[in-house]
């Protein structure tokens, strides 16, 4: 499996309006001890697994569904998992790692589309 930095950096090239800065960008100060950086890593894999792990659990279909994208996905995630917050760039990483074809949404630049069923977790 790729790890998160291979999947950003695949997603920048491949789709270069997606908003994909990187986990460190995200308003929140750079980790400035190695218990921080240790302590952010942990979380950010945390989080990228269990979008995996729904992700995982979703059908796919052979089309790109234009009714939900990945930001909508990560409002399902929250609900389903009971996480107050997923950053929505965990949710591109895993569906990355997990190979799932996407498209960035004409609509909302900022997230992308994929293939997955209308029942889901």
């Amino acid at each position: 499996m790729i790890t998160v930095r291979e999947a950003v950096a695949e997603m920048k090239a491949d789709y270069p309006g997606l908003c994909v800065h990187g986990l460190a960008d995200m308003g929140t100060p750079a980790p400035a001890t190695l218990k921080e950086v240790y302590a952010e890593a942990k979380r950010w894999t945390v989080l990228t697994q269990l979008c995996r792990a729904w992700l995982t659990q979703c059908p796919q279909i052979a089309s790109i569904r234009s009714e939900e994208d990945t930001y909508s996905y990560k409002n399902e995630i929250e609900i389903w998992s009971g996480v107050a917050w997923v950053p929505h760039i965990a949710v591109l990483v895993a569906a990355r790692q997990l190979g799932i074809r996407m498209e960035q949404n004409p609509n909302r630049p900022y997230a992308a589309l994929l293939p997955l069923g209308a029942k889901r977790p």
